[in-house]
């Protein structure tokens, strides 16, 4: 198991996958003060 630097505990942890970054991140904005709990969002965050 690969030893990955556990930036929340500030320590090194055993993890039985290594450690991996994607390329890209993306984040989606929504206005809460709109919401009529449609789950729509939901739906969009989770077919993306």
């Amino acid at each position: 198991m690969p030893d990955v630097f556990d930036w929340q505990l500030g320590r090194n942890m055993y993890y039985p996958h290594a450690e991996a970054h994607p390329d890209r991140q993306f984040a989606f904005v929504f206005n809460i003060n709109r919401c009529i709990a449609c789950q729509t969002c939901t739906m969009a965050c989770k077919s993306t």
